[in-house]
This record gives C-alpha cells, structure tokens and sequence, in this order.
C-alpha cells in the first residue's frame, strides 16, 4: 500500500488535494482496477446502469455484449462469446443456427426465447458476400442462390455448399440443389 505524500489546503472551502508516492498517482484497487477516489462515484454509476440494463432489457444487453466479443480482437473473445451463449442457454434462451433468407449480419432477436445467429458466424462466410446475400435475397433455391450472386465474394464451391448446410436452408432448396449437382 502506498503512504500519503502530502495533503495540502486549496481553495475557499475545505478541499484537500491528496498526492500520493506512486508513479501515476493512483491507487491500485484489490480487483486490478486502477483508479482515484474521484472516479469511485462513476464506476458506481456504470456499475449501476449495467446492472439496470441487464435485468430489464436481458436479452438485448446479451445480444450487444455478443456483437462486441465478436468484433474484439481480443484473444479471449471466443471464451467470452462461449461464457454469454452458456448463460444464454441456461435462462432458457433458444439460440437457432443462421438462415440464408432471415439471418442478418450478426446475432438478431426473433421473440423473448430465441436468438437467431448471424451470417457472420458461419465458417467460410467472408464479409464481402455477407451484404451481397443480405441484398439478394430471397433465394427459392440453391440455384437462384448461384445465379443472382457474384461467386467471386464466396470461398470455392466446397465451402459454399457446407455453408449452406450449416445455415440449415430449407429443404425443398437442398433438393433443388441435389437435382442440379
């Protein structure tokens, strides 16, 4: 713990400017955090309106935790965006894998109990043909699928049909698409 350099009068009423012997005058909190007296209140605030919006809009403050794991680069994001789809799961929350034709970018709430995963979370997804099969859609088929979109934004053929499995396309386009292979 760090003793007190010096405490000094300033000012007409009584005010003390506290300075302390450390580099960055600062105290070290016991979870890490490094902070001031001064900023203890705002940390509350935000602790505050969090935990607010946690319990009163849960699902879209999951979802926009989600959204921001996904696009950080930081390298624990994957354990993080596990950690929120587990709490997810365990209040009951049905988290449904992409579609084609309904998914958006990212993750989107269809009711109070589902989430829909985004076009993003497919594996061979790049970001370019994201938007181009957001703008072309609806697809009646796998073919349609081919035909309306610029094949240079999507991974070669292999890819594109794992993808579509796993957006779990409707039946009826599986069949198309085996018909045409």
């Amino acid at each position: 713990m760090t003793n007190i350099k010096s405490i000094k009068f300033i000012g007409k009423y009584q005010t003390h400017d506290l300075e302390v012997e450390h580099p960055d005058h600062q105290y070290y909190l016991a979870n890490g955090i490094l902070t001031s007296n001064s900023h203890a209140s705002l940390y509350s605030m935000i602790s505050y309106h969090t935990a607010w919006l946690k319990k009163n809009y849960y699902l879209e403050f999951m979802v926009a935790n989600l959204k921001a794991q996904i696009s950080s680069n930081k390298k624990d994001s994957k354990e993080v965006i596990l950690r929120i789809k587990n709490e997810l799961r365990a209040k009951g929350i049905k988290i449904v894998p992409p579609d084609i034709n309904k998914s958006d970018r990212t993750y989107k709430i269809i009711d109070d109990h589902t989430l829909m995963a985004g076009l993003d979370s497919l594996k061979y997804m790049g970001s370019d043909a994201i938007p181009e099969l957001i703008e072309k859609r609806p697809f009646k088929s796998f073919a349609d699928l081919i035909e309306r979109t610029d094949s240079s934004k999507f991974e070669p053929l292999l890819f594109k049909l794992s993808l579509l499995a796993e957006a779990s396309i409707h039946s009826n386009m599986i069949e198309n698409s085996c018909s045409i292979m």
